[in-house]
């Protein structure tokens, strides 16, 4: 039992407490709302999820990804949006962005007032809605 702690237990408490550290590091000055989750009519393993996001001045998701689909409204302010291998671009009020599944993706706030976006993620059910990209 003493062997099973010290090279499976341990070792996998540090890799969990670390991954959550760097999630928590990446994601600063972001608040997100969930405003419904339904299933998705005639695919079982799916859910569509809305969310209300707002991030705060200098706030960034850091890269990471989603199972699913993710599309984006920003309807306060100016975003900053990187996705898969593109620079970060500036998504404005009324303009929409989108992410294929399992793609590396950030947004940003650069600017000196909060933004405002409602977000539609299409994720597979059981799944992490997002996985910080290492």
């Amino acid at each position: 039992m003493q062997k099973l702690v010290k090279y499976f237990v341990f070792p996998a408490t540090l890799v969990a407490l670390s991954m959550s550290y760097a999630s928590a590091q990446q994601r600063q000055g972001i608040k997100s709302v969930p405003l419904v989750t339904k299933p998705v009519t005639g695919v079982p393993d799916k859910e569509m999820s809305i969310l209300s996001i707002e991030i705060q001045p200098g706030g960034a998701s850091g890269l990471h990804t989603h199972p699913g689909d993710e599309h984006g409204t920003v309807v306060e302010g100016t975003l900053m949006v990187k996705v898969g291998n593109a620079d970060y671009t500036p998504v404005e009020v009324g303009q929409t962005f989108s992410a294929p599944p399992n793609t590396p993706m950030g947004i940003m706030n650069k600017t000196d007032k909060p933004v405002r976006v409602i977000n539609v993620l299409i994720l597979e059910k059981g799944k992490p809605p997002s996985t910080p990209v290492q």
